[in-house]
């Protein structure tokens, strides 16, 4: 019956070695230092305004995001006003931290220095994109890796016959703090222990501190679970306006591609796709294959709810780390035979992924996009031009007679128009900025009272019946004349004089992303 008791994740794990700590802060320190070299250049990112504006109108939950980076960037901006860079060090930071999580993970599977090496470069260079801003998703990347360490370590530790459960309660803290992020890693969770439950070791779910570490996270989600059951669920009616997104840019397929562009072009791709592999397949790796199910798993889901590619970003570290084994294991069954290998074909790898990251870094000069086709997941040229649109739109505020600017709005199509004007229009005494665009919708409709709108984007059908006198009174430019995304949205002058905003407020909200 003894033998009845050995379960797929009971296998011994290869030894640990010394932490690389030589190359692996060589990787993060060049990896943060040109980051916020560049943190400056440009401007603030749409999403990182609405957040700012989010963070002052504090809340359990939001639309389209947990309440963490809100309060943190409105948190940064209260610290620092105005610093660009300031409100993006805490990304930045937690880029650096996340790759040393991913080498610590590394570690933990019996990699040496240049596999502990290899994992942190395969993150900054696949990931530097995505914390080059502040925003949801590389704090939602670094909770995935931490809870991965986490229990990676505790797999070791019980395969030694001396469990750690202190490291379940961590793992606990770590989804709790985790969903106040971005809801996302419930699905790793679930998928994680759907596959433990299949692949072992089983023995987890009778370790009490595991239930304790659940039961954390539970509590700590509760707050944000009913302020989506009190607003409708709007989460909801964001995930499919985010499907249809999805669908209509190329569906699944789409999904993937994206998904192997942001595992990393070359170098992360191949240790990426050679870890999965081994995850799934060799022997050596039986005692955390629930990984690599786990990986396969969360794909797949988001592959079939239509979800964006980042969302899967989160199981790469593991990818990456079991493909810096593997090849690890080759070089030492090599020099066991005196030969050599091929390990300099990885140079080359390296070098293109660097030149990829490289190109999408802020580097190339403002003027310079207005000199191409910018690309749809190019999403740099959305840092160009938002004090350029406050200030048009302060020019049409300014033109008003002065007792009718005293009950004029701005009304932006989409949060990130309303955003620029709420945000940049604070230093020049403009008018408050309302949208009901997505999350924008819930902080509040124009005041009694109101008789003038200044709206910016297009006028939706259902929004324009309750305008009278509409009469286009500019243009969203960007200056050098950036093809971004709101650049040629017209800018209206509406006369709305007795609208009751309490109750048509619910026909100006669009959880779509259209502008």
């Amino acid at each position: 019956m003894a033998s009845t008791e050995r379960e797929a994740g009971s296998g011994p794990f290869p030894a640990r070695r010394p932490f690389a700590l030589v190359p692996v802060s060589a990787v993060v320190v060049v990896a943060v230092t040109v980051m916020f070299a560049f943190a400056g250049r440009y401007g603030y990112f749409g999403d990182e305004l609405y957040f700012v504006i989010a963070g002052t109108n504090p809340a359990w939950g939001y639309a389209d995001q947990q309440p963490v980076v809100p309060l943190l960037a409105a948190a940064m901006e209260w610290l620092f006003p105005g610093s660009l860079i300031a409100l993006r060090a805490p990304s930045i930071l937690a880029f650096g931290l996340g790759a040393v999580v991913a080498a610590l993970v590394a570690r933990e599977l019996g990699g040496d220095r240049r596999a502990q090496a290899f994992t942190a470069t395969a993150f900054v260079l696949a990931f530097a994109s995505m914390y080059r801003n502040l925003n949801t998703i590389g704090l939602d990347i670094l909770g995935w890796t931490l809870l991965t360490l986490l229990l990676l370590r505790w797999v070791r530790t019980h395969c030694a016959g001396d469990s750690d459960d202190r490291l379940l309660l961590l793992s606990g803290v770590v989804v709790a703090l985790s969903v106040q992020v971005k809801i996302h890693i419930v699905v790793f969770v679930v998928v994680i222990l759907l596959t433990l439950a299949v692949l072992g070791p089983r023995a987890i779910f009778r370790r009490p501190l595991l239930w304790v570490g659940a039961l954390i996270a539970a509590v700590v989600t509760v707050p944000a679970v009913v302020w989506q059951f009190t607003h409708g669920w709007p989460q909801l009616a964001v995930a499919r306006s985010s499907s249809t997104e999805m669908t209509s840019l190329g569906g699944r397929l789409f999904s993937f591609v994206g998904m192997l562009a942001l595992l990393g072009l070359v170098f992360g791709l191949v240790l990426g796709g050679y870890g999965l592999w081994r995850l799934l397949r060799a022997e050596e790796t039986r005692p955390y294959r629930f990984l690599g199910w786990s990986a396969l798993g969360v794909l797949v889901v988001f592959l079939v709810v239509g979800g964006k590619p980042y969302y899967v970003a989160g199981v790469f570290p593991a990818l990456w780390t079991a493909g810096a084994l593997g090849f690890q294991r080759r070089r030492e069954v090599l020099a066991g035979e005196n030969r050599r290998g091929r390990g300099w074909l990885a140079w080359p790898a390296l070098a293109v992924s660097v030149v990829v990251t490289v190109q999408s870094l802020p580097i190339a000069s403002v003027e310079s996009f207005a000199e191409r086709d910018t690309s749809p997941v190019d999403f740099r040229g959305s840092e160009i031009g938002w004090p350029e649109l406050a200030a048009d739109v302060g020019e049409i505020y300014r033109d008003l007679p002065p007792r009718q600017r005293e009950h004029t709005v701005v009304l932006g199509s989409h949060y990130w128009t309303a955003s620029a004007v709420e945000f940049h229009g604070r230093r020049a005494d403009l008018p408050d900025a309302y949208s009901g665009s997505r999350g924008f919708w819930f902080f509040g409709h124009p005041p009694a009272g109101t008789t003038t709108v200044i709206h910016i984007g297009e006028i939706a059908p259902g929004v324009r019946e309750h305008f009278d006198g509409v009469r286009r009174v500019g243009t969203v430019n960007n200056g050098p004349g950036v093809d971004n995304v709101v650049r040629g949205q017209p800018i209206h002058l509406a006369d709305v004089t007795g609208v009751d905003w309490q109750r048509v407020w619910p026909e100006f909200r669009d959880m779509t992303l259209s502008l």
